[in-house]
């Protein structure tokens, strides 16, 4: 997965363990930016329609040296600062409603299936160089 400025997501020093935080990070292909989309339904096709959720998931391959655990995004609802909240690597519980996503065709934007005023995006909206901390924040019409 990347972005408009060509950023990928990568867990917290690389490591796919639970409870890292996300960076989002110049792609470089590697294991650690390898993530699928994982929709509710099974008869979907891509592009994915606006309001189809999905869990962001790591691959198998990034997860393989990590017994039972299947890494999926989640946004934390601890407060980072403004209206930043933490996006995290934890365990898949599709139970939790901080792991569903949607994407916004208009906007080009995923968002939170349970509060579509928030989108990812990073910690700010700072200029990125080479990474920066991966949150979910209210979506203001600037470039995410």
């Amino acid at each position: 997965m990347k972005n408009l400025g060509g950023f990928c997501f990568a867990p917290q020093s690389g490591y796919h363990d639970n409870n890292r935080y996300i960076m989002l990070e110049k792609c470089t292909s590697e294991e650690k930016q390898n993530w699928f989309l994982d929709p509710v339904e099974w008869d979907v096709s891509y592009p994915l329609n606006d309001d189809v959720k999905f869990q962001i998931k790591l691959s198998n391959k990034a997860t393989a040296h990590l017994k039972d655990f299947s890494g999926s995004l989640m946004w934390h609802r601890t407060w980072a600062s403004g209206y930043n909240y933490w996006l995290k690597v934890v365990e898949s519980m599709p139970y939790l409603d901080e792991q569903w996503f949607v994407f916004d065709h208009r906007t080009k934007t995923i968002r939170p299936h349970a509060d579509k005023s928030l989108a990812i995006s990073h910690y700010n909206n700072l200029d990125l160089y080479y990474y920066s901390v991966g949150v979910v924040s209210k979506y203001t019409g600037a470039s995410n």
